[in-house]
This record gives structure tokens, C-alpha cells and sequence, in this order.
């Protein structure tokens, strides 16, 4: 009965969600979330310059840019994916953002768009433990198997297509050119970026297909990723998420940071630390290393921009009981190391002055993985979430957001 209970419960939230039918900041979850904690502790107010440019959309014509970094639960896009969706609905769609070549990486990719070819490709990621190719902004690198290079790019939709006319490249400063195929009218824009080829559209696009042929060193090409944009005013959502990722593998990228900052987010969101709290290495003061190199080297690079950090939900690992007949039992039990990172990232940002969300006591807190479980909306694994549950999630950092720019906008204009 109680877990007839949770899964009802979790049917009404969906349902709300999907349909829109909740008023701001009344939103039906889980009894276990915490609406009173769902809200940005920014006491320095360093998201005031990014909700003054949200502001400042109603009557301008110019782009509000997000920088989403972090691990597998934004990798499947459906956690930022919801983000996404609801600042566009609110201020304005200004194009897909980036994207991966994530699939021909070897992994999964986001349903919303698409990068294939007809070549193979060699690759490197950064979760990797020798990374045979540099890495760029994606956290991935390819290279072509062959001379030839041959990529299409397409938006996908279930409703409407999400049309580009603008399209910058992130590759190699040694790669070649590329050329988009098939007769479309294009016309290359200069970069202030060796790594980035800009291009513009005469029209707008849902599919493109770039080529080339490599006439130096195969290695010396290598393609990171690609950001797309429509022309219009409002927001450009970029993510960044790859599988297994923790704050050090980001930090370690030497062009990691430049090539970001080539982005020109107006805010960055960091939510990393599931994988820190894994095996052994929950180790305090490397944590908070690794969180310094990585924030810092944004700021270096991006002084300017704040960083929101955001902390994982509790989640379970798998466990080997006795040996019994037929082998050992296995079992779930909470993953106790996840709540000391959730610790290490609050007491830097408090240190630092940043601003942070606490996933971890919105989403319940100690013990709420089990009712997350038990809703429906948590994995198998009981480490991700399902993707109703990942835009559960979205719709509250989405909600956050907004309750924190409505309480700066009515200050300000009080």
C-alpha cells in the first residue's frame, strides 16, 4: 500500500509537470522533497548580473548564455534538457546551444540532436585513464580513421523542428577547414578563436553536412563539438556531461576553461561530486582541490561570470553480502560518502561566497533515495534517476532560479 502510495504520488507530479498545469512555485512532488529548501543561497548576490540580463530581454534583442557542466545525470540531457525548455518558454529560444559528438565517442547522447558519419573515428574522454588526443570543451576529442572527413548534424524533435543559421565549430587550431555540403549557402565569419570556425546560414536549418580532407597528420585534426544558434533573442542553454565525470577530470583539460569561456556564458552551473563519492575517493581536502582548480581557472579565464555549484542527491551502491549457495548476495545500501561531498561543496562555496543549490536536502535529504526508489522516478542502479525523475529534478533548479530572479527583480524595481 505504502509503495502503491509513492507511485501515485510520483503520477501526479509527472502529470502536473508535463502538462504545466501549476502555478510558479506550487509545484505537486514527492512528499519527500523539501519546497521550503528548494531555493539559491547566493548572499553575495553574484546571480544579480545574470537575472539583469535575463530582465533586460523583454526589450532587447540580444542572447542570455548558460554553461551547464557536470557528470552522467546531464549527459542523457534530460535533467538540463528541462532547464532548458522552461527558460526558453520563459525568455525566449535562442537556439540549441552545444553540442557533442557523444555517440561517436562511444557513448550515449541526448535524443535532441544528432552528430553521425559515414567514416570511422578514433576518440579520447576525459574519464578516460590515458587520454591518447587532447580534449576540448566537451570533455571529448575525435579524430578521422580516414582522409576524408565527413560529419551530419541534425536537431531533433518530436513537435517541431529546432532550426540553426549559425553554427561554431570547436576543433584543433592544426584541423582543416570544413566545407558545408549539399549546396547550401553559407558564409564563413571570422573567429577571434584558432580553435573555432564560425559559420552563417542564409537560412535557417534543422540538418547540415560538413566535409573536409585532412592533409597534415591525421592526430592534428580533431573535432571537440559544435554550438548552434537560430538568430533570435532569448537563451542558449550549453551542457557539458560526460559519464563518470569529477570535478579533477575538467580541471585537468589544459584548454578546457579558453574554450568555454568561447561560449560567453552569462552563468556557469557546476553539479559534479556523485563520482567523487565512490570507491575511495571521498578525500576531503583532494575534493576541495579539485573543486578550487576547476572554479578557479573559470574565473580566471571567465572573472566575470558566476558559478553556481549544485550537490548530488543521496544515492545507493551496490553492496556483497555473505556467501551463500549459488554465490554472494547483493543488496543496496545508501552511499554514506555522499553526504560528506555534499558537505565539502557547501563549506567552499560558503568560504568562496558562491552561490549553490543543495540538491541533496531538496530532493529529501538522508533516506529520501529509498522513496525515490519506491516512486518510480530513481534508476536501477539507484545512483541515476529515471527521466521523469531527472525532469522533476529540472523543473526544481528551474524553479529556484526563478524564485530567486522574481525576489531580485521586485527589490530592485521596489
Amino acid at each position: 500500500m505504502r509503495i502503491k502510495l509513492f507511485y501515485i504520488l510520483g503520477l501526479a507530479c509527472l502529470s502536473m509537470l508535463s502538462s504545466g498545469a501549476y502555478a510558479q512555485g506550487d509545484i505537486a512532488v514527492l512528499s519527500c522533497i523539501k519546497k521550503d529548501s528548494n531555493r539559491i543561497k547566493d548572499p553575495a548576490g553574484l546571480l544579480h548580473g545574470f537575472y539583469d540580463k535575463l530582465y533586460a530581454l523583454k526589450d532587447s534583442g540580444h542572447v542570455v548564455r548558460v554553461l551547464h557542466i557536470g557528470d552522467s545525470h546531464l549527459q542523457a540531457g534530460f535533467f538540463s534538457g528541462e532547464v532548458m525548455a522552461e527558460l526558453q518558454k520563459t525568455f525566449g529560444n535562442a537556439g540549441r546551444g552545444l553540442i557533442v559528438p557523444l555517440k561517436l565517442a562511444k557513448t550515449n547522447e541526448p535524443r535532441d540532436y544528432s552528430i553521425t558519419s559515414d567514416i570511422d573515428w578514433d576518440f579520447s574522454r576525459c574519464v578516460g585513464k590515458y587520454n591518447k588526443y587532447p580534449l576540448g570543451v566537451g570533455g571529448i576529442s575525435l579524430v578521422p580513421e580516414s582522409r576524408e572527413i565527413d560529419l551530419n548534424i541534425e536537431t531533433l524533435s518530436q513537435t517541431a523542428c529546432n532550426s540553426f543559421n549559425r553554427i561554431e565549430l570547436f576543433h584543433a587550431p592544426m584541423s582543416p577547414r570544413l566545407h558545408i555540403s549539399d549546396g547550401m549557402q553559407a558564409l564563413r565569419v571570422d573567429s577571434l578563436y584558432p580553435f573555432m570556425t564560425c559559420y552563417e546560414l542564409a537560412e535557417p536549418v534543422c540538418s547540415l553536412r560538413l566535409r573536409g580532407l585532412v592533409t597534415g597528420a591525421i592526430d592534428s585534426c580533431l573535432f571537440y563539438g559544435a554550438s548552434l544558434e537560430n538568430g533570435e533573442k532569448g537563451v542558449l542553454y550549453h551542457v557539458v556531461g560526460n559519464n563518470g565525470a569529477m570535478y579533477e577530470n575538467y580541471a585537468s583539460i589544459p584548454d578546457f576553461t579558453p574554450q568555454a569561456a568561447a561560449l560567453h556564458p552569462d552563468i556557469v552551473i557546476i553539479s559534479l561530486g556523485t563520482n567523487e563519492a565512490f570507491g575511495s575517493r571521498a578525500d576531503a581536502m583532494v575534493i576541495r582541490r579539485n573543486i578550487d582548480m576547476l572554479v578557479s581557472s573559470l574565473q580566471k579565464d571567465m572573472p566575470e561570470v558566476p558559478v553556481l555549484l549544485t550537490t548530488p542527491a543521496e544515492c545507493q551502491k551496490r553492496m556483497r553480502g555473505r556467501r551463500r549457495k549459488g554465490g554472494r548476495r547483493t543488496y543496496f545500501a545508501v552511499n554514506r560518502q555522499i553526504s560528506d561531498v555534499r558537505d565539502i561543496i557547501l563549506n567552499y562555496a560558503g568560504d568562496k561566497g558562491l552561490p549553490v543549490w543543495d540538491w541533496y536536502m531538496v530532493s529529501g535529504g538522508t533516506g529520501s533515495s529509498s522513496k525515490w526508489v519506491r516512486s518510480g522516478l530513481m534508476a536501477r542502479d539507484r545512483i541515476h534517476c529515471t527521466a521523469e525523475g531527472y525532469r522533476i529534478q529540472g523543473n526544481l533548479l528551474y524553479q529556484s532560479l526563478m524564485d530567486d530572479y522574481h525576489g531580485y527583480i521586485q527589490h530592485r524595481f521596489e
